[in-house]
């Protein structure tokens, strides 16, 4: 199903499509994921009511008690790794999915995040099965307690030295499951998970307990990481590097600016009224690549003198343009473009592009000043914010932050304050 994408070859819908979530090869959507889980959790259903009718199970039954206390390490071992498998996908759930999953940015119960909670439930359940049988078999080779205590510790360290060793760090989280396979081994209670009665029902409420715990702890951790992440990106964003593609396309586009034949004949013989537009609109619509949608874009054309084409009041002179941007510290390797970054503008980036144009005989008939602006990313929305379908939204907003941006000063250690936004003290 898979290999030739089904079901989403005949369902299109986001539960089905990798622009929603795609973790794997073996998981490229949501959907794909709990069919994936549905499936192991039938299987996970089987092994519990036929695993002790199995040849495999009766061989290891019949074992020498050395053979048993090599499985019964195995068997701690096999199961840290299942829980570390479970808590793998719960992070996966989180990192790479393309909705958000949190009630506080959106309340909308969207099929995606309903099959989300189903995931996790049908995970859960393939959890407590597994646990289930290993459990089983760890109490049914380990009639002694002290004994079995002994091998649980064993397998406990070998696990931990393994993870030590493989990822270079000791995730506390995993306790929960070491917690967990102790509790069913001193309680004995996988010998109950066919009766009615009051420790049966104990049991189910431990595995749920120990599942809700796990998730809610994964969810912490999510929400811990993804409040870094935006804070970095916010942190980027005020102190934002020059764009070096965007320089690159700006530098071509000045040279096909400069020698646009219509460009040129607009300034020689249009009419002041309509030479602006036509400048303007030939420029955004052919010499400026789609790179720069995400710039607000103003073109200004300038006549000989530096005099502006724009014939409305206040419109900035070309003088103004070069008092202001033609400086050193707002440079570029390329000529006559300059990157401006100020943390207390309405914009994070800024590039000031300045063209000139020549006529036949290489005479300057005119200028064109092109004043690129990133602005700040805020709601344009006149609807209220639960009335917005956001189900795409991942990360916190970043208008909520209050942040200040500080500047070295070489004259003291102290840094000075050049900027605050909100109630940042």
């Amino acid at each position: 199903m898979l290999y030739v994408g089904v079901p989403y070859l005949f369902i299109e819908n986001d539960l089905f499509s990798a622009k929603s979530y795609a973790s794997s090869e073996l998981a490229p959507s949501l959907g794909d994921l709990m069919l994936n889980g549905i499936a192991l959790m039938i299987i996970a259903f089987y092994l519990v009511n036929n695993f002790t009718r199995t040849r495999t199970y009766s061989w290891f039954i019949n074992q020498p008690p050395v053979i048993w206390k090599f499985l019964s390490v195995a068997l701690v071992v096999a199961s840290n790794l299942v829980y570390f498998a479970c808590v793998g996908q719960l992070n996966a759930l989180h990192e790479k999915s393309q909705y958000t999953l949190d009630l506080a940015l959106s309340i909308e119960f969207s099929a995606l995040k309903i099959a989300s909670l189903l995931f996790f439930i049908i995970l859960s359940i393939i959890y407590f099965l597994v646990q289930h049988i290993l459990a089983s078999i760890f109490i049914r080779i380990n009639q002694r307690v002290l004994p079995g205590l002994g091998l649980f510790v064993i397998g406990t360290l070998l696990n931990y030295t393994l993870c030590y060793l493989t990822s270079d760090q000791l995730d506390p989280i995993y306790l929960l499951n070491n917690g967990y396979f102790l509790l069913l081994f001193l309680s004995q209670f996988p010998r109950l998970l066919h009766t009615f009665s009051y420790k049966t029902s104990l049991y189910f409420f431990l595995g749920s307990f120990i599942c809700a715990l796990t998730a809610a702890s994964v969810v912490y951790r999510q929400q811990i990481r993804e409040d870094s992440l935006t804070k970095r990106d916010l942190g980027k964003s005020l102190l934002a590097e020059n764009d070096e593609y965007g320089e690159l396309l700006l530098h071509k586009a000045q040279g096909f600016i400069n020698g646009d034949p219509d460009i040129q004949r607009a300034f020689l013989t249009d009419t002041l009224l309509v030479r602006r537009e036509r400048i303007q609109s030939r420029i955004k619509s052919l010499h400026l690549d789609k790179y720069f949608d995400k710039y607000d874009t103003e073109v200004s054309s300038f006549d000989v003198g530096g005099t502006p084409l724009d014939a409305s009041e206040g419109a900035a002179s070309l003088g103004r343009y070069v008092q202001e941007f033609k400086q050193k510290k707002y440079k570029t390797k390329y000529n006559n473009l300059f990157f401006i970054n100020e943390a207390d503008s309405k914009f994070i980036k800024e590039y000031v592009n300045f063209v000139n144009m020549y006529g036949k005989d290489s005479t300057i008939i005119g200028y064109v000043v092109l004043d690129l602006k990133l602005r700040k990313e805020v709601p344009t929305s006149v609807y209220p914010a639960l009335l917005v379908n956001d189900k795409l939204v991942q990360s916190p907003k970043i208008q909520n932050f209050s942040y200040a941006v500080y500047e070295r000063n070489q004259r003291s250690l102290v840094p000075r304050l050049t900027h605050n936004t909100g109630s940042y003290n």
